[in-house]
């Protein structure tokens, strides 16, 4: 008897579950960023972190890439691209202004 690999699990758990769900376990500023539609959520601590009211500041991907240094900008949008594309992990840091 052969057996095949079991499909991909179903999950109960919408995505914004779990994003509640992250932000209320991490000690971390978490975004989300929605490939299909292009929205990005921030967690109340990464409005903190950086120094903002969520009520002064709508994330979107212009609105965050004016506050990344112009000098970190290109390779930033470099890499965020090749993931989309390809699907693949990827690290990076940049210098982003606060407030």
């Amino acid at each position: 008897m052969t057996r095949s690999a079991p499909g991909p699990r179903q999950s109960s758990f919408s995505a914004d579950d779990v994003f509640e769900l992250l932000c209320a376990a991490s000690h971390d500023g978490v975004f989300d960023l929605d490939l299909r539609s292009g929205a990005l959520r921030w967690s109340e601590r990464h409005y903190t972190q950086l120094g903002l009211a969520p009520s002064s500041f709508v994330p979107d991907h212009m609105a965050v890439m004016e506050r990344v240094h112009p000098d970190d900008r290109d390779a930033l949008e470099r890499k965020v691209s090749a993931h989309i594309a390809a699907g693949t992990p990827y690290a990076t840091r940049f210098r982003i202004r606060h407030r």
